[in-house]
């Protein structure tokens, strides 16, 4: 029989240099895609982000409108203590100013400012229809409570006209 030669196959990288190889083209792949996708959501980040503004800008114009149109029109909202207390009533549950502040708005009050909370939380401060449960969260005062806390606020008053 005539001898056969063998094909001589080419020689192979060792195993490791084509997984590294394979590793590092794969790795290449991967992060383009990756940041490919991470500039898409960037862009689309930022076009929320310009909608979130547009929308807190159109909220602040339509409660500040409401509320001009209700005192041109002579039907007048009803003054913010007021206000307070209808919410506070309907809830019949303590409040905290936060809570406070999202149902002003929606009724029309323009309070979206941080001073905006700092006048809802001065006006429950002084007045007698409010009293504090714990830090920010406040409720309605019945009838007894309302006599002792304007008690209260006016020997309040007393002390800061005499100077201490």
């Amino acid at each position: 029989m005539p001898q056969t030669r063998r094909k001589q196959r080419p020689a192979m990288p060792p195993p490791v240099e084509l997984e590294e190889e394979l590793a590092t083209e794969v790795a290449g792949e991967l992060k383009e895609v990756a940041e490919k996708h991470l500039e898409e959501l960037r862009e689309k980040l930022k076009s929320v982000e310009g909608q979130i503004k547009q929308l807190e800008k159109e909220r602040w114009i339509l409660s500040t409108l409401i509320y001009r149109y209700s005192l041109i029109t002579g039907r007048a909202l009803p003054r913010i203590t007021q206000a307070m207390a209808k919410i506070m009533e309907e809830k019949g549950e303590p409040m905290s100013i936060k809570e406070l502040q999202e149902k002003l708005l929606e009724m029309g009050y323009p309070v979206t400012s941080v001073g905006g909370v700092h006048s809802i939380s001065s006006i429950l401060a002084t007045s007698k229809y409010f009293v504090p449960v714990r830090r920010g969260v406040w409720r309605l005062a019945s009838p007894e409570e309302r006599e002792q806390r304007a008690e209260e606020l006016r020997a309040r008053w007393r002390r800061v006209k005499r100077g201490y």
